[in-house]
């Protein structure tokens, strides 16, 4: 089989990002494909406090009523279970920053361990409510993840870390990626959304194809730092979600479905 990589533009605290990632893992199951994957940043609320805040506060104020939010946060709940997720939102008292995790993120898949954190910190917030904005808690999610902790803390301190995620969101932002989760394929095409698995079928199924018939060629491994050169031959149709409530810019309307 032909190798196919994967770049993910996701946020921890996306939760159509854990769903998406969940469908395609299916996907891949399915397929028997082993591709390469790259996670990439993308800050859906870049200007937080770096304490964070109260989530309740944040959620009302980006829906507008306590109501709204109840009902939307149902809809991803729903949505989560069907994907074999359990999410416990009510348990979460804190929106954090998430840069610092991104620092992290980044260590981890220099040490080859991006997936296992990633879904380590979904876990951690959307299921288990724990406080992502506390440096302790943080130290200890990375821990279980396999990360050194000395190194983690160390990184969390390094502000060349810093400079190279800054430098990584903006590429990201610059291929005109606008809401998370986002897939690229092979830098050739993209899925949008938390779509289903056989939606991410289609997707590998093409990027194995076309990788297949072009002819062999060695070529580099990315880095997380590194600028995208995407061209974006096709964007595999994305459906809307169809609760009409979420107008909110953490759940862009490209990520949901009618």
């Amino acid at each position: 089989m032909a190798q196919v990589e994967i770049d993910i533009i996701s946020d921890v605290v996306c939760p159509f990002c854990y769903i998406g990632k969940t469908h395609l893992e299916r996907a891949i199951k399915k397929t028997g494909l082993d591709p390469v994957i790259r996670w990439h940043p993308f800050q859906l609320n870049p200007d937080l406090d770096e304490a964070g805040v109260d989530r309740a506060l944040h959620m009302t104020a980006k829906f507008g009523s306590p109501e709204k939010v109840q009902k939307a946060e149902k809809v991803v709940v729903d949505m989560a279970e069907k994907a074999g997720i359990h999410f416990h939102l009510t348990l979460q008292k804190v929106q954090p920053n998430t840069f610092r995790l991104h620092k992290l993120l980044a260590l981890a898949q220099m040490e080859n361990l991006g997936t296992e954190l990633q879904v380590k910190f979904f876990d951690a917030f959307f299921v288990n409510g724990v406080d992502l904005s506390k440096e302790e808690n943080i130290l200890d999610v990375a821990e279980t993840a396999g990360l050194d902790r000395s190194e983690a803390k160390a990184c969390l301190d390094d502000e060349t870390f810093s400079e190279e995620l800054r430098y990584a969101e903006s590429a990201a932002k610059g291929t005109g990626v606008r809401a998370v989760p986002f897939f690229i394929f092979n830098n050739k095409f993209a899925v949008s959304g938390a779509q289903p698995v056989e939606t991410f079928i289609e997707a590998l199924t093409k990027a194995e194809e076309e990788a297949a018939a072009q002819p062999a060629k060695k070529k580099p491994v990315k880095s997380e730092e590194e600028d995208f050169d995407i061209d974006m031959e096709e964007e595999l149709p994305s459906d809307d979600f169809d609760e009409e409530d979420f107008d909110d810019d953490e759940f862009d309307e490209d990520d949901r479905r009618k």
